[in-house]
């Protein structure tokens, strides 16, 4: 069995059929402290914009966003159905001559 996630190494268990529940169970904990010690409207959640936002800021349409993301001008995030957009990204946009 094998667990990959975003560049980590990939890391190979081998378990036999008794031990696998606990195994799993300790997998499922594991993934629940982790989602809980990370609320939603998190540091990096205030650090998302809404379409709406983008849209007020750079004065384009939703339309020219998605047409920006289709052309890798600028890269949204899907969080369930919502799409947001980096705060950074939507700042250099509007702000290209400014050096951070």
């Amino acid at each position: 069995m094998s667990y990959k996630t975003h560049q980590q190494p990939v890391i190979y268990y081998t378990i036999s059929a008794e031990d696998l529940p606990g195994f799993v169970s300790s997998l499922i904990e594991q993934y629940q402290a982790t989602q809980q010690a990370t609320p939603i409207e998190s540091k990096q959640e205030s650090d998302l914009m809404t379409v709406d936002e983008v849209c007020n800021l750079l004065h384009v349409t939703p339309a020219t966003l998605h047409n920006w993301h289709r052309v890798g001008y600028l890269t949204k995030v899907k969080i369930g159905r919502r799409v947001l957009y980096h705060r950074q990204d939507v700042e250099a946009i509007a702000n290209p001559h400014k050096s951070n």
